[in-house]
């Protein structure tokens, strides 16, 4: 089989396949795409991060390793097909009939949901029918979350004594990003978009903030995922929004050296653990 390069490496020196078992695996996926951390319970702290632009098929089949037992496995499911439900009103019968509410139906997919006790939501998803079965088949028994999920329950974890006001925070994926707007501890606002060109992502934010009356000149946006400060969306967007921050990692977690020179924003889920799922 054809060597794939990942795009991204970080691995420490102490990471070895005979440790598996003491190892959380956390695994980010998309339909053609693959990236996955490790972090070391015998030594508290994250050892291993690697980015593919493969499926997942191809990262495992490069990685063999991955096919043994672990301490626990996660897969954080990405894409923009999801919605939240009131926990109040969630029935586990009706979780088709909620997320086809709010956009196209798909014949080929599964729909899952995780339960967000702490914010008592409930955000019902669509996973493609093959990568479904790929990650079941790899891991039967994976705790599966949609990025969404993760990045409310994190960034509530993170932020919420930070929030003293209304703040927008802004995941930026590949030709794709999550925007939630939090007041203090409640959050008022998720939905995610598709952009292909810098100006399409700006459009977006400025059209979100025009709706909810919040002036781009006073309300904070912290930024997270594939965004930096030489890209051309984050030099357009800081055009018409000055107050703008990254986010950093969790405080409470350790990492290995290796990541030293990694800024916390990137990679923020595979980065943060925090447990979410249904």
């Amino acid at each position: 089989m054809e060597q794939t390069t990942p795009l991204f490496s970080k691995i420490d020196e102490s990471f070895t396949v005979t440790n598996l078992l003491n190892y959380d695996l956390v695994l980010q996926v998309t339909e053609r795409s693959c990236a996955y951390s490790l972090f070391d319970h015998g030594n508290n702290r994250f050892i291993a991060l690697e980015s593919y632009e493969v499926p997942l098929p191809v990262v495992i089949g490069q990685n063999q390793w991955m096919k043994n037992p672990f301490r626990s496995v996660r897969v954080i499911v990405e894409n923009n097909r999801s919605t939240l439900i009131p926990s109040a009103l969630f029935e586990e019968s009706e979780k088709e009939t909620f997320l086809n509410f709010s956009m196209e139906p798909e014949v080929k997919e599964k729909v899952l949901f995780d339960r967000l006790s702490r914010l008592e939501i409930v955000n019902v998803y669509g996973v493609n029918d093959t990568l479904h079965d790929q990650i079941f088949g790899f891991f039967p028994e994976a705790m599966v979350c949609h990025v969404a999920s993760l990045l409310i329950e994190s960034i509530w974890m993170n932020f919420k004594n930070l929030i003293t006001d209304k703040r927008i925070f802004i995941f930026v994926r590949e030709e794709a990003f999550n925007m939630l707007i939090f007041d203090k501890k409640q959050l008022v606002y998720s939905n995610a978009f598709h952009f292909r060109a810098p100006e399409d992502f700006v459009y977006f934010v400025i059209f979100v903030m025009e709706q909810l009356n919040l002036n781009p000149e006073e309300v904070p946006v912290t930024l997270l995922g594939n965004i930096e400060t030489k890209t051309p969306h984050f030099e357009l967007i800081f055009k018409y929004i000055r107050n703008i921050d990254f986010a950093l990692r969790s405080e409470s977690t350790h990492y290995s050296y290796v990541f030293d020179d990694v800024p916390g924003h990137l990679f923020y889920p595979l980065l943060n653990p925090v447990q979410c799922g249904s």
